[in-house]
């Protein structure tokens, strides 16, 4: 007997397995160390720093939040003897760094020492940085997807640095900049709504039975399920990133890829289930054909042997030795007629079955049980897929979870994937239903 599991306790399981993901790799690689400064850079007002949403200064930096670094010694000359040379050029060739990550796409606003009028040392240049992500620039979201990982939810102490024209960067003092790309308490409301919502909305799937292969009292769908799996997690974690920075996030090919094999699967599923039971349906009919023509030919056979046996009666002891024989040919057509009359009778039960829906549990319990399992017990096609649909969800929800960014999924990943879903359909073919 293969054993039931409830959803109701599988998809909670599985949820704590993406909540785990998603939180603790939150600061799971350790904090760089701090590079040796050599006091050419230095973050102006530390504990000051601009918000771009309401001009007031704040003491960590966020996420579009603005920056101001000074520039000293060596670097300021080369910076200068640059400007006067050419100016876009001086400005496009400095680079900000965070924690050892130069941070593309993020172009300076350059202010003359007179913006700097309450520090000391007075800086020669003065550079003002934007820490703005756009997921449409591919340099700027990867230099972003490299430095959000390493940080942890709330407040990060990041050493800042300035590269000029390809040289290695300059390193500022310490982790003097504090940083948050986004409060613990948002993080946490957000990851944990989006995952109670996933939950919510698979488990109404489930008891809705819109998951079943064709309606109430049928069994689950392994590629509905996969296709809703994919369909919610991609809506929600665009959704959240959405709260989170306030942006639209990019939704890569790879995704768009991953989501098109679930359907694809889903629906290639669902046309081999309707033909075979077309073809059931098929040789069902020419079974009912067959049985009729068995069915009338066995009446003829009783009907002769009947007529043969009240013969036998009515001549007694002057019966033939010849016509004994064929009364015995005829017992034994009869037997055999009958045999294969019966036989066609199973297979067309048979047929009838599987041109119907696969009649199955119709409690919404057998969810897991009918997902990985065929009318014969469990299919290993069916748990290597359901296998690495978790697999891949759990590297997805760890990307938007820590980097806020939906995953650009290596070709081998998407190949991978495609194999094990073409895998389940290819033993799908000659499956039983049930």
């Amino acid at each position: 007997m293969i054993p039931r599991f409830a959803p109701a306790s599988v998809i909670p399981c599985f949820s704590l397995l993406f909540l785990h993901t998603a939180l603790h790799a939150q600061g799971d690689a350790p904090p760089s160390e701090s590079l040796k400064p050599d006091y050419q850079v230095r973050l102006l007002h530390p504990k000051r720093i601009q918000d771009s949403d309401r001009g007031k200064l704040r003491e960590t930096a966020t996420l579009d939040g603005i920056i101001r670094v000074g520039l000293y010694g060596r670097l300021a000359e080369q910076f200068t003897a640059a400007m006067t040379e050419d100016k876009p050029a001086a400005v496009s060739g400095m680079r900000l760094y965070l924690d050892g990550v130069a941070m593309e796409g993020l172009q300076p606003a350059i202010f003359q020492p007179e913006a700097a009028n309450d520090v000391l040392p007075k800086p020669a240049w003065v550079l003002e940085f934007q820490l703005t992500r756009t997921a449409q620039d591919e340099a700027n979201r990867k230099a972003w997807d490299a430095l959000l990982p390493r940080l942890s939810f709330g407040g990060n102490a990041v050493q800042i640095g300035v590269g000029f024209n390809g040289q290695p960067a300059h390193p500022g003092d310490g982790r003097e900049l504090s940083f948050q790309a986004v409060s613990k308490g948002k993080a946490w409301a957000v990851i944990l709504c989006g995952l109670s919502l996933l939950v919510f909305v698979l488990v109404w799937a489930v008891r809705s039975g819109m998951l079943r292969e064709a309606g109430p009292g049928t069994a689950y769908s392994l590629g509905k399920t996969q296709m809703a799996f994919w369909g919610l997690l991609v809506v929600l974690s665009f959704f959240g990133v959405w709260i989170v920075s306030g942006k639209m996030e990019r939704i890569p090919d790879q995704v768009l890829v991953l989501v098109g094999i679930s359907g694809t699967t889903g629906l290639a599923a669902m046309l081999i289930g309707d033909g075979k039971k077309t073809a059931a349906a098929q040789k069902a009919e020419e079974l009912r054909e067959k049985i009729a023509e068995d069915a009338a030919k066995l009446a003829e056979i009783e009907a002769r042997k009947t007529a043969m046996e009240n013969e036998k009666k009515a001549a007694r002891e002057t019966w033939p030795v010849e016509k004994e024989a064929i009364l015995a040919s005829l017992s034994m057509e009869a037997g055999s007629q009958a045999q294969a009359l019966k036989k066609s009778r199973e297979e067309l039960a048979a047929r009838e079955k599987e041109s119907r829906a696969a009649p199955a549990d119709k409690q919404w319990s057998a969810w897991f049980t009918d997902i990985i399992s065929d009318a014969s017990g469990p299919s290993f096609p069916r748990v290597q897929m359901m296998l690495w649909t978790l697999v891949l969800g759990a590297v997805f929800v760890k990307s938007v979870g820590t980097a806020f960014t939906m995953p650009e999924f290596d070709n081998t990943l998407l190949l991978l994937m495609g194999i094990s879903n073409g895998t389940y359909l290819g033993f799908k073919m000659p499956e039983k239903n049930g």
